[in-house]
C-alpha cells in the first residue's frame, strides 16, 4: 500500500488565555514533541498553533520559537494559520473573516519568518461560503474533518472546492485514524487499508496516489513517540511517505472536484449538524452570536467620528469571536458560561467605544434584532443595552457598560423541570397559574405561561421611549380567555412595566399572577453574587443566599452586586407576595461532563380574584444604578 501520509498537531483546545494552562501543556508535552522532532529529521508535521500559544512561546519560551523556525526551514514541519483568535468562521462577516486571518498571518510571519499557506478550522465548522475569504487572503487550502466530505473515497486524496468563481484544496483530516498507543505499524495500516477499500467500493474514482491525513492533540502525539517500535517502523517504511500538506497539493497531479456543505466536527454534531442547529439547540450560543452580530453592524454602520475608537472596537469583536466563546471542544457543549459572559465584557467595551466615537443620545429602535421575522425593540440607554422581544414579552438582553456583564444571559430554570434546557431565560416574565402559592413553595406547573407566547405590538413610541403590547391566553382546564397587556416605559437607570389582566371569559377568574425577575450569575468565584434586601410591611429584612419566602406586604427590594459594583431595585406599585432564591441547572453531556450554571430568581406575585369583563392593575419597577459605598475585600 503505497501511501502519503501527513500528521497534523492541532492545538486548537489550547486557544486559552490561562497562563497556567498554557506553561502546563508546553512542560508536559510540547517540549517534548519539540525534542523530538529535532532529533528525527524525517519525520514530518503539520502544526496548529492558535495565536495565544505563539504569543506565550514568544514571551516565556523564546528556545521554542527559535526550534521552530529550524524546523521550518528544514522543511520538516508546517505551520498552519486561521482566525487569531481561533473564531468560528462561518458566523463571521467576511470583513472580519479576511482582518482575523490577516491578523495571525502577520503574528506567524513576524514570530516564525514565513506566512502560512493554508489553515485549519476551529471545531471543523465549515460552509463554503468562507471560500472567497480564504482565497482573497492567500490562503491555498484547508484541512476538513473526513465526515464532512460527502464523498468517502475523496478523504483519500486531494481535493479542490469552489464558491462564487473562488476556490481553495482541501486535505480531509481523519481523527479516527490516529494510530492507538497500543498498536502496532501493520495492524495501524491494515486498519486504514479496510477503511479506503469500504469507502471505495462503490467508487469510480480512480487516483494512483493515495494520501492522508491523520490530525491528532498533543496527548495522542506523546504516546506515539513513545511507542519506540510504531514511531521507529513508521519513519523506516518503504510503504509510507511522510509528507506535509503543501507538499502533498504541489506535488498532486490531479483533485477531486467536491462540493462540501456546512458542518462541523463529528463530536459536536451529534445532535445539531451544523453550527446553527448546535444554536438551536442551546439558545445561550445563539443570545450571544446575536449580540457579536449586533456589535458587529454598529462598528460597520459607523461613519466618521474618532477612528482610533472604531478601531479598538473592530479588535475587540474580534477577541470576543472567539470560538471557545461558543464552543466546548472537549464536551461538545456551549462553553462554559464564564467564558461568555467575559465575551459579553469584551463586546460591551466595543459598544462604549462605538459611542464615544461619535455623539451618542439614548433611543428605542425597533428592528428585528436575532433575525426570527420579529421586531425586537432595542433600548440603547447611557448605562445599558437592552432588548425587549415580543416572544414572551420579556426583557432578553441586559448589558451594562462600560464592561459589564449581560444580567440577562441565564437559563430559564422554571421551565427546566423536565430537565430540558432549551428555554431561554429573561427578565419581566409572566405566569398564571390556579392554586395560590403555598408559603415558601413555588408553584409547581404553570397553566398559562405568558412567557411562552408571543405578544402582538400595539404601540411604540420611539421619542418617549414606550412600548405597548398584548397577548391572549387560555387559562385552566376551562380555557378561559385571558388577556394581558404590558407598558414599558424605558428610562436612563431602568424599566417601568404596567401589566393589566383582563379577565375575557363570562366566567369569574382566580388565581395567582407571577411576574418573574432572573438575574444571571456573571461571577464564577463566589457561590453566592446577589444580597438580597427588602422591605415588608414597612420592616427591612435580610434574605440570605438561600430561599426566601413571603405572602404578601413587600413593597421594595434591594439586589447588591458587589462583584459588578451594581445595585438593583425593583419595587411594585401594591404590595406582593415575594419567592427569591439561587436556582441551578448542570449541563452535562452522555459521560457526566458539563457545568453547573446560576441564576438568582425574583418571583413576586398578587392574588387575582376577577368577575367577568373585570381587569387589574399592577406594576414592577426595576432601577439600576451604580453601587456608591461598595465593600472593601
Amino acid at each position: 500500500m503505497d501511501l502519503t501520509l501527513c500528521f497534523h498537531l492541532d492545538l486548537h483546545g489550547l486557544n486559552d488565555s490561562d497562563l497556567s494552562v498554557l506553561n502546563k501543556s508546553y512542560q508536559g508535552g510540547m517540549k517534548k514533541l519539540l525534542k523530538y522532532l529535532y532529533s528525527h529529521p524525517n519525520f514530518r508535521l503539520a502544526v496548529s498553533l492558535p495565536a495565544p500559544v505563539i504569543l506565550h512561546y514568544s514571551k516565556k519560551y523564546p528556545e521554542a520559537i527559535e526550534i521552530l523556525r529550524d524546523l521550518i526551514s528544514r522543511s520538516q514541519i508546517e505551520l498552519l494559520g486561521g482566525g487569531y483568535y481561533s473564531p468560528i468562521f462561518p458566523l463571521l462577516f467576511p470583513i472580519d473573516r479576511t482582518g482575523q486571518i490577516e491578523k495571525m498571518t502577520s503574528l506567524l510571519r513576524n514570530a516564525i519568518g514565513k506566512r502560512p499557506r493554508g489553515l485549519s478550522l476551529f471545531g471543523g465548522i465549515w460552509e463554503p461560503s468562507v471560500i472567497p475569504s480564504l482565497e482573497s487572503c492567500g490562503m491555498e487550502y484547508v484541512l476538513l474533518e473526513s465526515s464532512l466530505i460527502p464523498h468517502p473515497e475523496m478523504t483519500f486524496m486531494p481535493m479542490i472546492s469552489s464558491e462564487q468563481g473562488k476556490c481553495i484544496k482541501i486535505l480531509a483530516q481523519h481523527k479516527d485514524l490516529f494510530p492507538n498507543p497500543d498498536e502496532d505499524l501493520n495492524s495501524w495500516l491494515g486498519r486504514i487499508e479496510k477503511k479506503y477499500i469500504d469507502s471505495s467500493k462503490s467508487s469510480e474514482t480512480s487516483f494512483e496516489k493515495k494520501c492522508l491525513c491523520v490530525s491528532g492533540g498533543i496527548k495522542q502525539f506523546m504516546e506515539l513517540f513513545e511507542n519506540k517500535d510504531f514511531s521507529g517502523a513508521l519513519e523506516s517504511s518503504e510503504e509510507i511517505c511522510l509528507s506535509t500538506p503543501f507538499s502533498i497539493f504541489e506535488s498532486a497531479l490531479e483533485f477531486a472536484d467536491v462540493y462540501i456543505p456546512g458542518g462541523m466536527d463529528s463530536k459536536l454534531s451529534k445532535n445539531s449538524p451544523t453550527v446553527y442547529d448546535f444554536f438551536r439547540l442551546f439558545p445561550q450560543d445563539k443570545q450571544l452570536y446575536k449580540r457579536m452580530m449586533y456589535i458587529s453592524m454598529l462598528i460597520s454602520q459607523s461613519h466618521g467620528g474618532d477612528k482610533m475608537r472604531k478601531k479598538a472596537a473592530q479588535e475587540k469583536v474580534w477577541e470576543a469571536q472567539a470560538g471557545s466563546n461558543f464552543i466546548d471542544l472537549e464536551s461538545g457543549l456551549p462553553s462554559h458560561p464564564s467564558n461568555q459572559q467575559a465575551a459579553y465584557r469584551i463586546l460591551n467595551q466595543a459598544e462604549q467605544y462605538i459611542r464615544e466615537s461619535g455623539t451618542f443620545v439614548d433611543s428605542v429602535t425597533s428592528f428585528d434584532y436575532d433575525n426570527n421575522g420579529l421586531k425586537e425593540f432595542v433600548c440603547q440607554m447611557q448605562n445599558y443595552n437592552s432588548v425587549i422581544s415580543l416572544k414572551g414579552g420579556m426583557i432578553t438582553d441586559l448589558n451594562v457598560f462600560p464592561s459589564g456583564p449581560n444580567y440577562a444571559a441565564g437559563r430559564n430554570f422554571f421551565a427546566l423541570a423536565d430537565g430540558k434546557n432549551s428555554c431561554p431565560s429573561g427578565i419581566f416574565k409572566e405566569r398564571l397559574v390556579e392554586q395560590p402559592l403555598a408559603e415558601k413553595d413555588a408553584p409547581t406547573e404553570a397553566p398559562l405561561d405568558f412567557s411562552s407566547l408571543v405578544f402582538s405590538k400595539k404601540k411604540f413610541d420611539a421619542r418617549r421611549k414606550e412600548i405597548q403590547m398584548e397577548v391572549l391566553g387560555k387559562f385552566s382546564s376551562l380555557a378561559l380567555p385571558v388577556l394581558l397587556t404590558k407598558n414599558y416605559r424605558i428610562f436612563s437607570n431602568g424599566f417601568t412595566v404596567q401589566y393589566i389582566l383582563a379577565n375575557r371569559s363570562p366566567f369569574p377568574l382566580k388565581g395567582t399572577f407571577i411576574v418573574e425577575l432572573n438575574l444571571a450569575q456573571t461571577d464564577f468565584s463566589v457561590d453566592n453574587q446577589y444580597e438580597i434586601e427588602l422591605i415588608q410591611d414597612e420592616n427591612r429584612n435580610k434574605a440570605d443566599g438561600g430561599k426566601f419566602a413571603a405572602d404578601s406586604g413587600i413593597s421594595l427590594i434591594q439586589v447588591t452586586d458587589e462583584s459588578e459594583k451594581r445595585l438593583f431595585l425593583v419595587e411594585p406599585n401594591e404590595a406582593a407576595g415575594l419567592i427569591t432564591e439561587n436556582v441551578s441547572a448542570e449541563f452535562c453531556d452522555e459521560n457526566g461532563a458539563g457545568f453547573p450554571e446560576k441564576s438568582r430568581t425574583m418571583q413576586f406575585y398578587w392574588p387575582v380574584d376577577l368577575a367577568a369583563g373585570l381587569s387589574m392593575e399592577k406594576s414592577l419597577t426595576l432601577s439600576l444604578m451604580p453601587l456608591k459605598n461598595p465593600k472593601k475585600h
